[in-house]
């Protein structure tokens, strides 16, 4: 029955991610960003706060949120730098202004348009209905 129980809070949690599809980027940003201010505050109390009177009783604490937000960090890294990889080759593709420049990179365009969501999408058809190009294909 556990097992079960894991499959129904996976499938959930896929269900609603897979919902949150325009706000990826923005998710992973936060979460990354977040945890490494954590890291930076745990080796600030390793390095310079662990002797001053008052910050102490806080090296423990400061290891588990070291190791926590690193794991963190870990995981979803690769995921947060691969979105915004893909953020690089939409925004440079918006900045082509040559039809045959977007024609030799619009399928890699429109996979990185359909990973950054629907707003990503439109701000792409806007720009090739502006050069005359056909609309991304679904």
């Amino acid at each position: 029955m556990a097992k079960s129980d894991r499959k129904g809070l996976r499938k959930k949690a896929a269900d609603w991610w897979a919902g949150k599809r325009d706000s990826h980027l923005a998710i992973l940003s936060t979460i990354f960003a977040a945890c490494c201010v954590l890291l930076v505050a745990a080796l600030a109390q390793f390095l310079f706060l662990q002797d001053v009177e008052g910050f102490a009783d806080y090296t423990g604490p400061a290891w588990v949120i070291l190791v926590i937000a690193s794991l963190i960090a870990i995981f979803i890294g690769p995921e947060f730098f691969h979105y915004v990889a893909q953020r690089g080759i939409l925004m440079e593709a918006l900045k082509m202004d040559s039809r045959s420049e977007i024609s030799k990179v619009r399928a890699e365009v429109e996979s990185a348009a359909r990973l950054l969501g629907s707003g990503a999408e439109e701000r792409l058809n806007k720009h090739f209905s502006s050069l005359g190009l056909k609309k991304m294909r679904r």
